[in-house]
């Protein structure tokens, strides 16, 4: 049913994303293992972001960074 929903925010979101952890990966190293960033975000009806919150930290701040600055855009 939320397919297309989905779909959309993929594609909106991911390029910012995926620019954005290339570009902290080229500007300083990052330990090597497994990131994840776990966000809860709340849009009104007509789409506009009203808060976003932590649901877990990668332990990279460089890199959750990068998750806000991918949602606000």
């Amino acid at each position: 049913v939320y397919y297309s929903f989905y779909a959309r925010i993929y594609e909106a979101i991911a390029p910012v994303w995926e620019s954005g952890i290339r570009d902290v990966l080229r500007a300083q190293p990052v330990a090597e293992g497994d990131y994840m960033t776990v966000v809860d975000v709340t849009f009104d009806s007509r789409g506009n972001m009203l808060r976003m919150s932590y649901r877990q930290n990668s332990s990279s701040p460089e890199l959750d960074r990068v998750v806000e600055r991918s949602w606000k855009k």
